[in-house]
């Protein structure tokens, strides 16, 4: 789980990954993101009549991709946006087909019908089950976005940029999938954070331009977040000795900037 970082009392830990990222204000994507402005679908009793291939929104561009036999009341309160009913079923899970291009299962499709960003909404999330928005036409599904239950929660979302024309699908892999919402953005664009940290993720195989302070500070290649490498601190008596990185350089207005890192204890499975 990413943490932001905060004084750690331990003796001994492993840092990898460290952000000081400028976070995307445009980007939907659940408890790091705006709600949507654009619902263009919110579920409701009134689908239990839908069938697979009927259209969902006003203007057709989105449609439900199977006849949902399970449905029922929720309450979730994704990216400030509330939402009460959801669509299932009791025995298809969601899967890709590459004769059919497309996702088969519990799913929502959606045809770009100009450039924007399409955010999909689910409830249920099985924790070890992964949340999928998919571009169509392809044997093998181009992933423009995941998450699972245990990162995102068992109600979250997903959005993606989309290009006018093209198809995309929403749907949980090897689960029923329960949908209750989607949106869409014209002209808008998810642009990605970005990360001011050199080295961050210590790959350059030294602890430069990070520092030590007052303790013992080293790259290692031992159980590091991803890559080859992290950071391995140990001998800190104090709350504030470890590692440090300057960054009184990188902007004289430090709002609107997020810092976070990966960090676990020495000899303890990856948080």
């Amino acid at each position: 789980m990413k943490k932001n970082i905060r004084s750690l009392m331990s003796i001994f830990i492993c840092l990898s990954l460290l952000s000081f990222i400028i976070p995307s204000a445009s980007a939907v994507n659940n408890d790091r993101t705006e709600a949507a402005d654009n619902i263009i679908w919110s579920a409701s009793e009134a689908d239990i009549t839908q069938v697979k291939g009927d259209a969902l929104d006003a203007d057709g561009n989105l449609t439900i991709g199977w006849t949902p036999d399970k449905h029922g009341s929720t309450y979730a309160n994704i990216n400030n946006t509330v939402f009460t009913y959801y669509l299932s079923h009791t025995s298809e899970n969601g899967s890709w087909s590459s004769s059919e291009k497309g996702a088969l299962g519990p799913r929502l499709k959606f045809t770009a019908p100009e450039d924007g960003v399409f955010t999909a909404y689910v409830v249920n999330l099985n924790t070890v089950k992964t949340f999928y928005i998919a571009e169509g036409g392809g044997s093998s599904p181009i992933y423009l976005d995941q998450t699972t239950g245990e990162e995102s929660g068992w109600a979250c979302s997903l959005s993606v940029n989309v290009e006018a024309g093209k198809v995309y699908y929403a749907y949980v892999k090897g689960s029923k999938g329960s949908f209750c919402g989607a949106a869409f953005e014209p002209g808008e664009k998810i642009v990605p954070p970005v990360n001011l940290i050199n080295n961050n993720g210590f790959e350059d195989g030294v602890l430069e331009p990070f520092e030590n302070r007052s303790a013992s500070c080293s790259v290692s290649d031992i159980a590091p977040h991803s890559g080859s490498y992290c950071a391995l601190v140990s001998g800190r008596t104090q709350d504030w000795t470890g590692i440090q990185y300057d960054i009184t350089s990188l902007t004289p207005d430090l709002s609107g900037f997020e810092v976070s890192a990966w960090i676990k204890l020495a000899d303890t499975a990856p948080d």
